[in-house]
């Protein structure tokens, strides 16, 4: 048989290359308070193409309060994936202490820019009602970006009033 080019002996193949994704996120929490201390165990999943062997892991509550922590250890890509990461230290907790939510975050998976970091922070509500973050950037120029937590799946209305009062 001879090709369309004149060549004898043609084979065609398709050849599918995988895109090299680095991409670590937080996709649950089993957190859990014992005595004046709060827990921070957090489900991590390698979502990405590559392996990660290390990722820095943050723990935040409301008020600030930060605790963080390098996990090193293998992170394959696939359903071994996920796991499931114990924070070593622990937040105490006493009165004054905001901690009605807190944000759990992935960052630099081997020490490199996240390719999808929209994954990469879960926030979680401990309490049973709508917790407003504190705005950012503070003061604000622009644009600013306001987190929400539910304790629920529900939608939301938001209404923007200036410092006279008026609708924005």
């Amino acid at each position: 048989m001879t090709s369309s080019y004149g060549c004898k002996d043609t084979i065609q193949k398709n050849i599918y290359v995988i895109k090299p994704i680095l991409d670590i996120a937080v996709t649950g929490d089993s957190s859990y308070w014992e005595n004046d201390f709060f827990y921070i165990v957090a489900t991590i999943s390698n979502l990405g193409t590559l392996e990660i062997n290390n990722v820095v892991m943050e723990a935040r509550l409301t008020d600030g309060n930060t605790i963080r922590e390098k996990l090193e250890r293998s992170i394959p890509n696939g359903p071994v994936g996920i796991q499931n990461y114990y924070f070593t230290a622990a937040f105490r907790l006493s009165s004054g202490i905001n901690s009605d939510s807190y944000c759990i975050t992935a960052i630099d998976p081997n020490g490199q820019t996240d390719d999808v970091p929209s994954n990469n922070e879960k926030c979680y509500s401990r309490v049973d009602e709508m917790t407003i973050l504190n705005p950012f950037p503070n003061p604000v120029s622009e644009q600013s970006s306001f987190r929400i937590i539910l304790p629920y799946k529900s939608s939301v209305e938001i209404s923007l009033f200036d410092q006279t009062g008026r609708l924005m």
